[in-house]
């Protein structure tokens, strides 16, 4: 089973900062309209992310009906490659705005963070330090989410070995899907 926490435990802690700045009504409307640019800007980033990956997966599949299993394979294989994961996030303008999100998140947690209580800082500092970041740590993630699937990738394996993974990528992709639906209600 590939993990897809990374992703709904950011969707949860950046759901629960926008709940949290709703009731700090000593807030100063600009400043709490100001707090809710940035947590919309991280669902957005988020969206983006989630989008590259659920596409790169349907390219995969895509890839197996037009160009058949050992190419299908090949390009399985591909996705544990962070430099790949980099280039698509550079080819979609991702990198600055996941820095520039970073940087938001963590001064709006300095200046109101003991407000907020927030259930888990943990997760906070690792939507930070590890999805937001930038683009080789988002990269990282991702190639690490994908990397057991990718792993089971070899291009002379047998039928059944092939048919296997193009159903556990055709899930994750569905999960990623329901992530991102759940990310939706959450905007």
């Amino acid at each position: 089973m590939i993990d897809i926490s990374m992703f709904a435990d950011a969707i949860s802690i950046v759901k629960e900062i926008g709940n949290g700045i709703v009731k700090l009504s000593s807030l100063p409307k600009d400043r709490r309209e100001h707090y809710h640019s940035i947590v919309d800007e991280t669902f957005t980033l988020l969206d983006h992310a989630l989008l590259c990956v659920i596409q790169r997966l349907a390219d995969c599949v895509r890839i197996q009906k037009e160009y058949g299993n050992a190419a299908f394979m090949t390009e399985l294989h591909s996705l544990q490659s962070v430099s790949d994961w980099e280039k698509i996030e550079r080819d979609v303008r991702l990198c600055h705005s996941l820095r520039k999100s970073s940087g938001e998140m963590r001064h709006l947690i300095s200046n109101i963070g003991d407000r907020l209580s927030l259930s888990d800082m943990t997760k906070f500092w690792n939507l930070v330090n590890c999805v937001l970041e930038g683009e080789t740590t988002m990269a990282n993630q991702i190639a690490n989410m994908l990397y057991h699937l990718s792993n089971l990738a070899d291009p002379f394996e047998s039928l059944e070995t092939t048919n296997e993974c193009l159903k556990n990528l055709k899930n994750l992709r569905r999960d990623l899907i329901e992530t991102q639906v759940e990310l939706m209600k959450q905007v």
